[in-house]
């Protein structure tokens, strides 16, 4: 059985936009970091910087999350690496002392490395200790402990995909003030306003959809895409269905910005209806089908579905239960196509973004 181990060394946001929808990880750091020096500040501790102890040489790897992407897809690409682990890292390290001299310019906390040589002289405070142990998970990677060996990757690779790319103290100072941005614009509003805010730090007509799926369609169009139990799709096949999937839904009015709630197992149908949905610009909102009947009624509700998209397992169930959204048949829509059906996908509009919403019954209930 072939098999790959990914191993990625700090994740972060995108290397072009710096975007990213993860608050862990480096990001986590920042925010601890702030918090702990908001609390000494509040109880009136006077602490004129906080220390940590590192290594006099240590360095951090940050990858951002396109250039890990690119290199486990091209990765994945090549029939000589089936085996192996892989170690999916950025070519630059950044000093720790930098890094933390960035974080301080966000967070307002003045974060300094200091060397054994120093702690000898003045050791920790009891605060400082204190610190220590509360990003105690942090200090292997803050240390340059972990170590990381990308020749086997960029074989693989079959060229070195980061030759163009170059991470200093100035590029963190970039992702940690987008994530400090981000933060700032979407606190206190609702999931769909945070996507749609998200999307729209994209350049025009970017959709993931395209991006991912018509790409790999193109690059590879009989790699296997999907397998469920004695199914398998190829890319391009999948390309086929959601542009097929696509248009029976643009036929039933669905368009850009509508919130959409799909009601399924995991199958290839259900996949194929994800992305159509996204492809369209809508909004998928995904409902767990092994809820109670009553469960995804209120949801349905108060989610506003303009469409709701339910498996044939599901479909009986939601009639009888009643919706007030229109209701579609996902093994209809989704299904495998023929003849004159069988193009690619339709060119995406400037308003086509691709959004998903995995909604909990709490999360709605709770919903102002």
């Amino acid at each position: 059985m072939a098999w790959r181990v990914f191993r990625p060394s700090i994740i972060v946001g995108h290397s072009r936009t710096g975007l990213s929808s993860s608050d862990s990880g480096m990001y986590k750091f920042c925010d601890m970091l702030g918090e702990f020096w908001s609390s000494l500040k509040s109880n009136a501790v006077n602490h004129r910087l906080l220390r940590l102890h590192v290594p006099e040489r240590a360095h951090l790897n940050l990858v951002p999350v396109d250039i890990c992407a690119k290199e486990m897809i091209a990765i994945d690409a090549d029939p000589s690496s089936n085996y192996g682990v892989y170690h999916v890292v950025s070519a630059t390290t950044v000093p720790t002392k930098d890094f933390f001299a960035a974080v301080g310019v966000i967070t307002g906390a003045p974060l300094i490395a200091a060397t054994s040589e120093a702690l000898a002289e003045s050791p920790l405070s009891r605060r400082e200790i204190e610190f220590s142990r509360r990003i105690s998970h942090y200090q292997s990677y803050i240390c340059g402990n972990k170590y990381f060996d990308r020749r086997r990757t960029v074989r693989a690779c079959g060229s070195d995909l980061q030759s163009s790319l170059r991470i200093d103290s100035e590029t963190v100072l970039g992702w940690l003030r987008t994530f400090a941005k981000r933060r700032c614009t979407l606190s206190n509003v609702s999931p769909e306003a945070r996507l749609f805010t998200l999307q729209r730090q994209l350049r025009p007509r970017f959709n993931i959809v395209d991006h991912l799926l018509g790409n790999a369609a193109a690059n590879h169009p009989q790699k296997t895409a999907i397998v469920q139990d004695n199914r398998e799709l190829s890319y391009a096949e999948l390309s086929i269905r959601v542009a097929s999937c696509a248009r029976r839904l643009l036929a039933c009015g669905v368009h850009s910005q509508q919130r959409i709630a799909l009601i399924s197992h995991d199958s290839i149908e259900h996949v194929t209806a994800l992305l159509a949905i996204m492809h369209l610009g809508a909004v998928c909102v995904l409902i767990n089908p092994l809820l109670a009947a009553s469960d995804i009624r209120g949801m349905l509700t108060q989610a506003d579905a303009a469409h709701a998209i339910a498996d044939a397992a599901m479909y009986e169930k939601i009639l009888n239960n009643g919706t007030a959204s229109p209701l579609m048949l996902q093994d209809l829509t989704a299904a495998d196509v023929t003849g004159s059906l069988r193009m690619p996908l339709p060119a995406a509009t400037s308003h086509w973004t691709s959004h998903s919403l995995y909604s909990h019954p709490d999360r709605w209930a709770n919903r102002s």
